[in-house]
């Protein structure tokens, strides 16, 4: 495919912008969320000096409570961002933007967001946390009594990771008032300043977010899904031909990151796909073939580990675009 002159966002429209690890979570959704928004906000004068990102956990509370649904309902995309239950795990891009559009984005001020490993060390926090207050609110009026003292002291331990803990009657208040609502309690205990009614970050100029879906047979499985890819790669390489180009968001297949060149299209329902957000922020030609520069939230290093076949540039990854394009499902943007 055609490849065009060499973009790289990372000297405009992300330059400065973290690039999160999320750690063990499935909020990979948040993540790319947060470049996304960041880009906009960048590119059309909406950040003042010394602003800090928007921090992805902080945005996955925010949606969470914003949207509350029912405990026994089992398919809960987006709205239960810390879930690691299939049906409830995982989110929808654009559900985030528009929730940001409309409430706008807490402002921790915590500059620790800019750090990586920082991000990653926050995720696995708040999952831990989830976890054991997830499993508490599952607990009878009577248990929960029964458990109060001990459950404060797994939350103390998890926030003693990386913050200094309040003190023993805040946690426990904290703790019992939100004893049916985990994601309000993890709010109240990580970022106290994102409470209710404190001032948000504003996204009311933020265009709509648009989807393009990319399904057909070959999402499937059922043959080789190369024009598609082809298709699909054409449409993300020509968005960086806009004049304020900004990140692609795309939903797609993370075992092409595993397998490299080795992939050869999947079906979305195979257990191996594992349905992943990464944002596209650059493209070159390399070698004759045309690449997308990939930045990727996740980067195990065990089984899941990114193939060498992609070349590895600071954080981010060089990846062929048609290969890139055979794995995705649905593409983001800004519509007018």
């Amino acid at each position: 495919m055609p490849c065009g002159p060499a973009v790289d966002l990372r000297n405009s429209a992300v330059a400065g912008l973290p690039s999160a690890e999320q750690g063990d979570t499935y909020a990979c959704g948040y993540f790319a969320s947060a470049t996304f928004l960041d880009s906009f906000r960048k590119t059309h004068g909406g950040i003042e000096a010394g602003t800090l990102p928007a921090d992805p956990i902080a945005l996955a509370l925010d949606v969470a409570i914003a949207n509350p649904r029912p405990r026994w309902l089992p398919i809960q995309v987006t709205t239960d961002p810390l879930s690691e239950t299939n049906g409830r795990r995982g989110s929808f891009l654009c559900a985030i933007i528009d929730q940001a559009r409309e409430s706008g984005v807490c402002d921790p001020g915590d500059p620790r967001v800019l750090d990586r490993e920082w991000t990653t060390k926050r995720s696995n926090q708040a999952l831990v946390l989830y976890r054991t207050l997830h499993a508490y609110a599952g607990e009878s009026k009577t248990s929960q009594t029964a458990k109060l003292h001990e459950t404060v002291g797994s939350v103390r331990a998890a926030i003693a990771q990386l913050d200094t803990p309040a003190s023993n009657e805040d946690l426990t208040r904290i703790v019992w008032e939100y004893r049916n609502d985990p994601y309000r309690a993890i709010r109240a205990l990580l970022y106290p300043s994102c409470a209710e009614g404190k001032p948000r970050r504003p996204f009311r100029d933020l265009p709509s977010c648009e989807t393009d879906w990319y399904l057909g047979p070959s999402a499937v499985g059922i043959g080789s899904g190369r024009a598609r890819g082809r298709a699909i790669a054409s449409d993300i390489s020509a968005s960086f031909d806009e004049k304020l180009p900004l990140p692609v968001p795309v939903l797609h297949c993370f075992q092409v990151m595993r397998e490299g060149r080795k992939y050869d299209g999947s079906s979305i329902l195979s257990s191996d796909c594992i349905l992943h957000y990464v944002n596209v922020i650059g493209r070159r030609e390399h070698g004759g073939t045309c690449q997308f520069l990939v930045r990727n939230s996740y980067d195990p290093s065990d089984e899941y580990a990114v193939s060498k076949d992609w070349e590895r540039d600071g954080v981010d990854f060089w990846v062929d675009a048609e290969t890139f394009g055979r794995s995705a499902y649905a593409v983001h943007y800004y519509g007018e």
